[in-house]
C-alpha cells in the first residue's frame, strides 16, 4: 500500500476540523464569553471621549449591540412571514413534479435480495 502525505489545509478547513472535536463548542463558547467579560471590564479603566454623553455609560455599546442584533433577528423573522411562499407555490412548473422517464433511470436487479 503506497504511503501518500496528508493534503494541506487551509486556515478555513483547519478550524473547521478543530471546531468538529467533541467538547469544543463548549471551549469556543468559554473563550469567547471569557474575552467579552475582559472587554466589559476594560470599559471601566478606559477613558472615554464621546461626543454624546449616554455613550460614556458603562457597558453602552454591549448593550447597544445586544440590542441591534436582537432587532435584527425580530426584523428577519417578521420579514420571513412577508417573503415566504406555500410549500406547492410553482405548482406543476416546478422540476420536481416531473416524471423522470424510464429510460433514463438506471435500475439495477440484484439476484438473492
Amino acid at each position: 500500500m503506497a504511503n501518500h502525505p496528508e493534503p494541506k489545509m487551509n486556515a478555513l478547513a483547519q478550524f473547521y476540523h478543530l471546531s468538529a472535536r467533541k467538547g469544543a463548542p463548549t471551549v469556543l463558547l468559554g473563550v469567547l464569553t471569557l474575552a467579552c467579560a475582559l472587554v466589559l471590564a476594560l470599559d471601566v479603566i478606559y477613558v472615554k471621549h464621546e461626543k454624546v454623553e449616554m455613550a460614556n455609560a458603562f457597558g453602552f455599546y454591549a448593550y447597544y449591540g445586544f440590542a441591534c442584533f436582537t432587532f435584527i433577528i425580530f426584523a428577519a423573522l417578521f420579514l420571513r412571514e412577508i417573503i415566504r411562499r406555500r410549500e406547492d407555490y410553482y405548482g406543476d412548473q416546478d422540476i420536481n413534479a416531473e416524471q423522470t422517464p424510464e429510460h433514463m433511470l438506471e435500475r439495477k436487479t440484484f439476484d438473492g435480495l
